[in-house]
């Protein structure tokens, strides 16, 4: 199965050139200000497969991982296009990490604490509302996602899940959510 590089920074933040913006990049265009002033919440990851529909119904998983969120704006923000733009931190959470059965040997590396920079665009490249990554001076969309002004509800999927083909049951989902305050 093949991770995605947006999977890898926006979920794992394991790769070079993952990492938090300082709002001092020269690269981008002044776009404003961040209109909040933090984000809290949450990223998980569900992975499976081969579960054969006999060995494991719909919804197993060989790997489940769940990170909390707290974030700080980049201000100013430095994304061309983009309504906001956070600095996460993400704490692994260790109590709900599920995986390992011998097949998905990489789990247990990602349960780790790490960081990166996110921003939410309400039409990236004609795409729709999507969050992005920061990564190596660029913004790269990671999940296609709803934005709730009103309520400061952000929350965004990629992947699929329980994806049916040829007698298997197959996951690969980044999911997550979080309110801006």
């Amino acid at each position: 199965m093949v991770r995605s590089i947006g999977l890898m920074c926006a979920g794992l933040g394991v790769l070079p050139g993952c990492y938090e913006h300082d709002g001092t990049d020269t690269g981008g265009t002044v776009t404003g200000t961040t209109p909040y002033t933090s984000y809290e919440g949450w990223h998980a990851i569900d992975y499976s497969e081969d579960l054969a529909a006999g060995e494991a119904a719909a919804g197993g998983y060989d790997c489940s991982l769940l990170w909390w969120v707290a974030g700080t704006p980049v201000n100013p923000t430095i994304c061309d296009g983009c309504e906001f733009s956070f600095n996460l931190r993400l704490e692994f959470d260790d109590w709900k990490y599920s995986g390992d059965n011998g097949d998905v040997l990489w789990c247990a590396e990602y349960g780790i604490d790490f960081g990166f920079t996110m921003a939410y665009f309400t039409n990236y490249y004609d795409y729709g509302p999507y969050v992005t990554y920061y990564y190596y001076g660029d913004y790269i969309g990671f999940a296609g996602a709803e934005f709730s002004a009103d309520k400061g509800a952000l929350t965004f999927t990629y992947g699929f899940n329980d994806y049916y083909y040829g007698g298997y049951y197959l996951t690969y989902a980044l999911n997550g959510g979080g309110t801006l305050f």
